[in-house]
């Protein structure tokens, strides 16, 4: 029978999280979400260690009790450290990146190349005009 003992939010917890959402998530939409929190701690390359302390729902949740308190470190470290604030997750780790859909300019639809049937006639079956 395992124990399990409830580790508290430290100080230094709500640092390392700062600067990973800072660096690894910059878009605020990205905060509340599940995957980048289950990156943390899944952690496949051992660069965070600290992640290990909490799950993944600990972590998230964390973030959005205290968003007002970790929106405004997150917005200085990023403005410190050169980290612009985007749309895009793509730069976090174990992340696969997504192509967005084809789209199709339709002003252009009648250059796609399409298939053609071609149809045998054969001789016997082509009727001559009428005269």
């Amino acid at each position: 029978m395992s124990v399990h003992v409830r580790v508290p939010f430290s100080e230094e917890h709500d640092t390392y999280l700062m600067k990973y959402l800072a660096k690894y998530c910059p878009s605020k939409q990205g905060h509340a979400g599940n995957s980048v929190y289950k990156d943390i701690v899944e952690n496949a390359e051992g660069h965070w260690p600290w992640a290990r302390h909490h799950t993944w729902q600990s972590w998230r949740e964390r973030y959005k009790k205290n968003a007002r308190y970790f929106d405004p470190k997150i917005l200085r470290y990023q403005q410190r450290h050169g980290i612009r604030s985007t749309n895009s997750d793509d730069e976090r780790p174990g992340t696969k990146r997504i192509k967005p859909p084809r789209v199709v300019n339709t002003s252009r639809a009648s250059e796609i190349p399409r298939k053609r049937v071609v149809r045998d006639i054969s001789p016997e079956m082509q009727q001559s005009p009428a005269k």
